[in-house]
C-alpha cells in the first residue's frame, strides 16, 4: 500500500467514486486490497508504488462495478453487450511503465 496514503484515506477517495457506497466499507477494502495485488502481480513488485494508488482507486471502481460478472469475460442482456477485461487497457497503459524486469533461472 502506498507511503503517502493509509487505508482510511484509499478508502474514502474510493468512495468519493463511487455511487451507493456507503456502509460497504469491508467491500471496498477487499476491493482496493484486490487491486493493489493486481497492480504488484502486472509490475512484479512487492507494493504499490505512490504514483499508482490513483490506479488502484479506479481499478477497485471497476471491480466494485462488476460486481456479479465474476467469471464472465462478456454479458449480453435487452441487446446490450459488455465485454470486460481482468485488467483494463487504460489500467496496463497507466502501470506498463512501472513493471520490472524478471529474470529467469
Amino acid at each position: 500500500m502506498s507511503e503517502l496514503l493509509n487505508a482510511s484515506e484509499l478508502l474514502d477517495r474510493l468512495k468519493s467514486r463511487i455511487d451507493g457506497a456507503d456502509g460497504k466499507d469491508e467491500l471496498l477494502s477487499e476491493l482496493l486490497t484486490d487491486a493493489g495485488d493486481a497492480i504488484k502481480a502486472y509490475t512484479c513488485r512487492d507494493y504499490v508504488p505512490d504514483c499508482l494508488v490513483s490506479a488502484q482507486v479506479r481499478l477497485a471502481a471497476i471491480l466494485f462495478n462488476r460486481q456479479g460478472m465474476e467469471g464472465e469475460s462478456s454479458h449480453s442482456e435487452g441487446g446490450v453487450s459488455v465485454a470486460s477485461d481482468a485488467l483494463p487497457e487504460e489500467i496496463k497503459a497507466q502501470i506498463r511503465p512501472y513493471r520490472l524486469a524478471r529474470t529467469m533461472r
